[in-house]
């Protein structure tokens, strides 16, 4: 693995909002930077409300970076939070732990068709 990531043009992190995801990110770049020899890395935070809290975010992980190793990590941007996302996320947990396809989603509209009630058996997801 460190052969192809070495080999790669620009090292793009993915950071989540969960603390684990810090801890991670911190773990990768001291491996990559001490045994691969990279000293420059992207970093992406996924998902956010806006810029805001994906700046404040991207401090944690630099500012520790900076002082422990000799990396340097630049912001690249975000990826706005989108609740539909979060939604089919949970439909597909709810049907997997049902031991349903998890495909089920993609075959359900997220709203009804404004002629159309919820209809027989259920009420639309939104």
């Amino acid at each position: 693995m460190l052969f192809f990531v070495g080999m790669a043009q620009e090292v793009v992190l993915v950071l989540s909002p969960e603390p684990t995801s810090l801890v991670d990110a911190y773990a990768v770049v001291k491996v990559l930077s001490q045994q691969a020899g990279i000293r420059n890395f992207a970093v992406v935070i996924n998902p956010v409300v806006d810029e805001m809290p994906a700046r404040d975010m991207f401090q944690k992980p630099s500012t520790v970076t900076g002082r422990f190793l000799t990396a340097k990590l630049r912001h690249l941007g975000y990826v706005p939070r989108d609740e539909n996302v979060e939604t089919e996320n949970t439909i597909r947990k709810i049907l997997s732990a049902m031991g349903l396809p998890t495909e089920a989603p993609k075959l359900l509209p997220a709203r009804p068709p404004p002629s159309e009630s919820a209809g027989e058996g259920g009420e639309w997801l939104n």
